[in-house]
């Protein structure tokens, strides 16, 4: 019997809930996949590259967690870390999401990238804390890690964090499968 096994670097209930639905996309080459989310290492408030270089570490540590491969057994590793990127001279709030399957095949997606105010970013290099917790503070929102994240925040609720995520993964995994 084939069985595949998804190692989340990630505990945090918004980035299981996304790959979730993520999966839930490739009907035919992931049903009945069980999803495992483990506590990785992760880096404080990444910057620029260090976003990508997070999303790959986190994949890689979570598929380390898997242990031995089982006959027939297919294991995919993901990492997701979320940061401040410099573009163009604007800062944007994205992500970096990383999928490496038990072979080494590797696939990555960037989430969009929104706008972040001036304030936050100079708030968050000032106080050296991360955005989380800026943004929380500054929106005197509660639980933002599992709740909408700054991409809610920032636009209302009508693109949250979920949304992000739920995306980039779904064209992390579309390469495994989807081949032209």
């Amino acid at each position: 019997m084939k069985r595949t096994l998804i190692m989340l670097g990630s505990t945090n209930s918004t980035k299981i809930n996304a790959i979730t639905e993520a999966i839930a996309s490739f009907p035919e080459q992931l049903a009945g996949a069980q999803i495992e989310a483990v506590q990785v290492d992760s880096l404080d408030q990444p910057f620029n590259e260090d976003i990508k270089k997070g999303g790959i570490a986190r994949a890689k540590a979570a598929l380390e967690k898997a242990g031995e491969k089982g006959p027939g057994e297919t294991i995919y590793g993901i990492g997701i870390e979320g940061g401040l990127s410099k573009y163009m001279g604007t800062w944007y709030i994205t992500a970096y999401c990383h999928v490496v399957r038990d072979d080494g095949t590797e696939h990555g997606a960037w989430t969009s990238l929104l706008e972040c105010p001036r304030d936050i970013v100079d708030a968050v290099k000032r106080e050296a804390q991360s955005l989380g917790s800026v943004v929380e503070r500054m929106a005197k929102e509660k639980n933002w890690d599992s709740s909408g994240g700054a991409f809610g925040t920032l636009t209302g609720g009508r693109f949250t964090r979920f949304h992000a995520l739920r995306n980039a993964l779904i064209l992390c995994f579309s390469p495994f499968f989807v081949k032209t």
